[in-house]
Parts: structure tokens; C-alpha cells; sequence
């Protein structure tokens, strides 16, 4: 089996996903620990799609 996507728990409703290629994704960020890494993808209800470049 190749390499997976690794999935972390950020805490309430939070998880941070990081590819196999290094990318960040965060859905549904809370204020607290555990979010030094930065996200190229960041994902909130009722919120707009952001992209980091």
C-alpha cells in the first residue's frame, strides 16, 4: 500500500488532514492549540472556500 493522507484531531469539531504531497488542510478551525502548522486549505461552515498560494 503507497503513502495516505494523515489525519489529526484538533479538538470540538476540528481536523487537520496533511497529504501526501505536504499540504495542510483545516476543516472547521477553533481557537486553541495545535494550529502552528499553515494551512493551504481552510474550511468553515458558512464560510467562503480560502486558498493560501
Amino acid at each position: 500500500m503507497g503513502e495516505v493522507a494523515k489525519l489529526f484531531y484538533q479538538g470540538h469539531a476540528s481536523v487537520r488532514i496533511t497529504t501526501v504531497e505536504g499540504k495542510t488542510i483545516y476543516v472547521d478551525p477553533f481557537a486553541g492549540a495545535g494550529y502552528d502548522v499553515p494551512g493551504r486549505i481552510i474550511l468553515r461552515p458558512g464560510e467562503e472556500l480560502k486558498i493560501e498560494k
